[in-house]
């Protein structure tokens, strides 16, 4: 059986308080994730943190922010998710379409908060998306 780690990287705030966590899979003697699967890697993430170690224990008071790939972000599991206290974070993989805006739209009706990956400059469907249009 493989050993799994659960990193969290630390989010701060403007004013450098710890706003949240980033909540990261990493495989056991390797310090860079080694994903080749996203939605391995985010199933992964979210058995040790809300199954294994429990939410409270990883997260404390913070929100923890959770990496998701398209196949993640269209599946049932993603509603399992703690909507209060996890940001569902789009990867920059995901090609924004019509059904990822209508998903997420659908996503924050029923209360979860999103977030774009690793964004360095917002092309125009990906800021028309970020603004809400």
């Amino acid at each position: 059986m493989q050993e799994i780690f659960l990193a969290r990287q630390p989010i701060l705030d403007k004013r450098s308080k710890l706003f949240a966590f980033e909540l990261l899979f990493r495989s056991a003697n390797n310090t860079v994730s080694g994903v080749v699967d996203n939605t391995h890697a985010t199933a992964q993430v979210l058995t040790s943190a809300f199954g294994d170690l429990g939410v409270t224990r990883v997260l404390g008071p913070h929100k923890g922010f959770i990496n998701v790939d398209a196949g993640f972000l269209h599946s049932d599991l993603i509603e399992l998710l703690p909507r209060q206290q996890v940001v569902i974070e789009l990867l920059e993989t995901i090609t924004i379409n019509d059904a990822v805006i209508a998903r997420c739209y659908e996503l924050k009706a029923k209360g979860f908060s999103l977030a774009l990956d690793d964004v360095d400059e917002l092309d125009e469907a990906v800021a028309s998306f970020a603004q809400g249009g």
